[in-house]
C-alpha cells in the first residue's frame, strides 16, 4: 500500500510498478502466483479499469511535465497489456481512496521481507547523486506500507485473521519486554473505529510485551480502506519514518 499525493494516483502507479521490478530483480529465484479471491470486494482490479479508460485520458497535453507522465504511465500500461496475467509479479487495485494505491504482491515473496530487503539496499547507497536520482523517480509517493494479511472489515474477521496469523506467525515468538504499539488507519470506512480495532486487538497480545506508544520495536499497523483490512507487523517503523522512503533518502 502506498501513500501519494492527490490526483497523483495515476503517476504514483507508474513509478510503484517500476520501482517494485527493479527491486524484484535483486532476488535469484521466485515464482510467480495467481490465487483469485473468492468474493465480493468494493475495490477493482486497476488493469481492466486502465483498459476501459486508455480512451479517455487523451486529453489535456498543456503542461509539458503532465505529458511526459501521462507518456510514462502510457508505457507502464502497455507493458502490463502485453504480459501474460498469469506471469505478472504485482497487480495493482482501485483503493477507490483519494492519494492511495495498492499493488498486490502475485510472487511467493512476502511483502514485509520484500520492504525490509528494499530499504536496506536504499540505505546502503552511499553516492548522493544516486539517491537523488532514485528520489525524483518516487516523487509522487510517499509511505510505502507492506501488508502481509488481507481480510474483510467486519469485527469477526478481523479478530479471526489476528487470531489465526498474525498472532502466531509474527507476535507470538517475540522475546519478553519487546516493545509494541498499535497504530490504525481508516479511509472510507463508517461501519467501524479506531478505538474498535485496539479493542479487537490488544486484548489477544501476550502479556509479556511492553506497551510503548512513542519508539516501539515493533508495530501492529491495522488499516482500513472500503471493506478492505490490511495488517502487518512493522519493526522500526518510526526509525524509518512510517516507511516514507523520500524522507529516508
Amino acid at each position: 500500500m502506498i501513500t501519494c499525493g492527490i490526483n497523483a494516483e495515476t503517476r504514483a502507479l507508474g513509478q510503484v510498478q517500476r520501482v517494485l521490478d527493479a527491486q524484484l530483480a535483486h532476488y535469484s529465484s521466485y515464482e510467480s502466483t495467481w490465487t483469485r479471491f473468492k468474493g465480493e470486494w468494493d475495490v477493482q482490479d486497476l488493469d481492466k479499469i486502465r483498459q476501459q479508460g486508455k480512451s479517455s485520458t487523451n486529453d489535456d497535453s498543456t503542461n509539458t511535465d503532465d505529458s511526459a507522465n501521462k507518456k510514462d504511465n502510457s508505457d507502464e500500461s502497455t507493458t502490463l497489456e502485453q504480459t501474460p496475467k498469469k506471469h505478472r509479479t504485482f497487480q495493482s487495485v482501485d483503493t477507490a481512496c483519494s492519494g492511495l494505491i495498492f499493488y498486490r504482491f502475485r510472487v511467493n515473496l512476502r511483502p514485509t521481507e520484500f520492504m525490509d530487503d528494499m530499504i536496506k539496499r536504499l540505505m546502503a547507497l552511499d553516492d548522493k547523486k544516486e539517491k537523488e536520482a532514485l528520489s525524483a523517480t518516487i516523487r509522487h509517493c510517499s509511505r510505502w506500507i507492506p501488508l502481509d494479511y488481507i481480510c474483510h472489515v467486519t469485527n469477526e474477521r478481523i479478530s479471526d485473521c489476528f487470531a489465526s496469523r498474525v498472532l502466531p506467525e509474527c507476535i507470538a515468538d517475540l522475546p519478553a519486554n519487546t516493545s509494541i504499539a498499535i497504530v490504525t488507519e481508516i479511509r472510507n470506512n463508517l461501519s467501524i473505529t479506531k478505538p474498535e480495532l485496539i479493542n479487537i486487538i490488544a486484548p489477544q497480545l501476550p502479556t509479556n510485551l511492553k506497551v510503548d506508544l512513542k519508539n516501539p520495536q515493533y508495530v501492529i499497523y491495522v488499516t482500513i480502506f472500503k471493506s478492505v483490512c490490511g495488517m502487518a507487523v512493522l519493526k522500526d517503523y518510526y526509525q524509518r519514518k512510517k516507511y516514507n522512503l523520500g524522507a529516508l533518502l
